[in-house]
C-alpha cells in the first residue's frame, strides 16, 4: 500500500493538471481568429540585367528606377502584389540564357524585363517557349518578333530619317559610318544606311564593322582621316567606344562624330563636349527630381525605361484580374497614349513601344536637348 502522503500528491497533481488545461482552453478561445480573407496573388516579375562588369551602371540604374516606381505604386490598394527577382547576367549572352532558364524554371515567374539586344536575345527565344511576356529595352526587330515579346525602345527608321536630316541641316555630303559588331549597333547602323543609300544626297564613302574587345583604332582613325568625311556614324558602345574617341583626340583629329544614341553609351562624355546625336526623349521632370534625390545625380543611364516597362506590366496584370500570358499579351499589345516618363507610348502591330526620338547635344558632359 502506497503512504498517505504520496496518494494525496497524486491527487493534487491530477486537479492542478485539470485546471491548467481548462484555463488553456479558455484562453486558446479568447484569442482573436485570423482573418480568413484570402491574401492577395503574387506576380513574379524577373529582371535580367547586367549588374557588374562593364556595363553595370544600368543595372544598377534600373535598380533604382524599380524602387522609384513601385514606392508611388504602392501607395494604393491593388489586386497583385509584385515580386522583382533580379538576376546578373555580368553583360553576357550565355548568362542571359541560364540566369532566365533559372527564374522560368525555379523561380516561375510570370513576367521577364530585360536591356540591349544582344542580352535579350536569348531571353526572346525562352519567353516565346514557355509563354512569359516579356518586356525588353532593345532594338533588334527579331527579338519583338517572337509571340510574348515587346521592346520598348525608339522607333530605328525614325530616329534614322531624323539622323539624315540633321546631317543635311549641318551641310554634310560625305560620311564613314562605322558599327559594333553587335545585334543592335548593327541595327541601328542598317537603318541609318537605308536612309542615306534611298536618298542619294549623303556619300558613304566607307563602312567598317570593328569587333567587341578591340583596343587600338589608331590605324583605322588615321585611314578614316585620309577618306575627308564631313561625320563619322558611329554606332558602338563603351569600352569600344570611348577608346575610339581618346584615340582621335591624342592624335588631333576633330573629324565630328554622330550617330543613333552613340553618347549615351559613353563612360567620358567630356571626350565629344558640343556633339550631337539622335536620340530618346530625355526622362520627364518628375522622374528625374525623383531620381536625383534617390541616386544623387542626374545621369539616369536610361533607367527611366525601366520605370516604363514596369509600369506597362503592372497595368497588364490590374486591368486583366489575372497572371494569364495570353490575356496579359493581348492587353500589351492594345496599349495606346499610355503616359510613361518619356512620353506617352502606344503599341504597334509588330510590337514596338516606340519612344519618341529627339536631337541632342553633349554639354557639360551631360546629354541635353539640342535647343538648350
Amino acid at each position: 500500500m502506497q503512504p498517505y502522503y504520496c496518494t494525496v500528491n497524486v491527487l493534487f497533481m491530477k486537479k492542478i493538471l485539470f485546471v491548467l488545461v481548462f484555463s488553456l482552453s479558455l484562453i486558446a478561445g479568447c484569442e482573436e481568429k485570423p482573418s480568413l480573407a484570402p491574401e492577395k496573388p503574387v506576380v513574379k516579375i524577373g529582371i535580367v540585367y547586367p549588374m557588374t562588369g562593364n556595363i553595370a551602371k544600368y543595372g544598377q540604374a534600373a535598380q533604382i528606377a524599380a524602387d522609384i516606381f513601385f514606392e508611388e505604386f504602392n501607395k494604393y490598394d491593388h489586386k497583385f502584389i509584385y515580386r522583382l527577382i533580379w538576376e546578373n547576367n555580368q553583360g553576357k549572352p550565355a548568362l542571359s540564357n541560364s540566369v532566365t532558364q533559372k527564374l522560368i524554371q525555379v523561380d516561375k515567374v510570370n513576367a521577364l524585363v530585360s536591356v540591349f539586344s544582344h542580352l535579350s536575345a536569348p531571353i526572346a527565344v525562352l519567353a516565346e517557349r514557355y509563354k512569359i511576356p516579356h518586356l525588353s529595352a532593345s532594338n533588334d526587330p527579331s527579338i519583338r518578333s517572337r509571340d510574348f515579346n515587346f521592346s520598348f525602345v525608339s522607333d530605328d527608321t525614325d530616329g534614322a530619317r531624323l539622323l539624315q536630316r540633321m546631317l543635311l541641316q549641318n551641310k554634310a555630303k560625305s560620311v564613314v559610318m562605322i558599327s559594333l559588331n553587335a545585334a543592335g549597333m548593327l541595327e541601328y547602323n542598317n537603318k541609318v544606311r537605308h536612309e542615306l543609300e534611298a536618298y542619294k544626297n549623303i556619300r558613304i564613302l566607307d563602312e567598317v564593322f570593328i569587333n567587341p574587345g578591340e583596343r587600338d583604332f589608331r590605324i583605322l582613325i588615321q585611314k578614316i582621316n585620309r577618306l575627308k568625311p564631313d561625320y563619322i556614324v558611329m554606332h558602338a558602345v563603351s569600352p569600344e567606344l570611348d577608346i575610339f574617341m581618346r584615340q582621335m583626340k591624342e592624335q588631333g583629329i576633330s573629324i565630328p562624330v554622330t550617330g543613333m544614341h552613340v553618347f549615351l553609351f559613353m563612360h567620358d562624355r567630356k571626350l565629344v563636349e558640343g556633339a550631337w546625336h539622335v536620340g530618346n526623349m530625355l526622362p520627364s521632370p518628375a522622374f528625374l527630381e525623383a531620381y536625383i534625390t534617390k541616386a544623387g545625380t542626374d545621369n539616369t543611364e536610361v533607367s527611366e525605361n525601366m520605370f516604363g516597362m514596369l509600369a506597362i506590366l503592372t497595368h497588364a496584370y490590374e486591368t486583366a484580374g489575372t497572371a494569364d500570358p495570353v490575356i496579359i499579351t493581348d492587353i500589351i499589345s492594345g496599349i495606346k497614349d499610355f503616359q510613361t516618363p518619356v512620353g506617352k507610348l502606344t503599341a504597334d502591330p509588330t510590337r514596338l513601344l516606340a519612344i519618341p526620338m529627339i536631337p541632342l547635344k553633349v554639354k557639360g558632359g551631360k546629354i541635353v536637348p539640342l535647343e538648350d
